[in-house]
């Protein structure tokens, strides 16, 4: 018995998305990393859409990096600000430049938009985003320790309305 074309097994989004990243070198890893599998199956522009989800979770560390510099009136924003010194404070600002390069490296992609410039997106922002990973972590984890201590919260005002 023969298959007929519609019969023929078509390719799953996971299979396409391993393709992709795999003709443009980057681990297969970066599927669960960026949820990519929540691309819509149907997405023509599978690169796109891929550089899409990257610059979407880069922006919450780039935004988390930047209530650490200039805090809003925030009081987690207000209070985690001063759990680093200014050495520490110095590598947020230098990290918080890498990323807003890479995001503003997205933004160049989308302006052109064609998918030659979102895969020349991910194969320089990729290797820059996991050199951050690590000292993400270590910010991440320094938050989370302070955060634990009993110290009085910066602009507590003793009002609960």
């Amino acid at each position: 018995m023969t298959e007929t074309t519609q019969e023929k097994k078509q390719p799953t989004l996971k299979e396409d998305l391993e393709k992709a990243l795999a003709a443009i070198s980057v681990p297969v890893a970066a599927i669960e990393e960026f949820e990519l599998l929540t691309i819509s199956d149907d997405a023509a522009f599978l690169l796109r859409e891929v550089a899409k989800k990257v610059k979407e979770r880069l922006a919450v560390y780039a935004q988390l990096l930047e209530d650490l510099l200039q805090p809003d009136s925030g009081l987690a924003a207000m209070n985690e600000c001063s759990f680093f010194n200014e050495s520490e404070h110095e590598k947020i600002v230098k990290n918080y430049r890498e990323l807003m390069s890479i995001l503003r490296r997205f933004t160049m992609a989308d302006v052109e938009a064609t998918e030659a410039a979102y895969q020349s997106f991910l194969v320089e922002a990729l290797p820059r985003w996991d050199a951050q990973k690590d000292w993400l972590s270590k910010v991440a984890k320094q938050l989370h320790d302070a955060w634990k201590k009993a110290e009085p919260l910066h602009g507590e005002s003793g009002y609960f309305g």
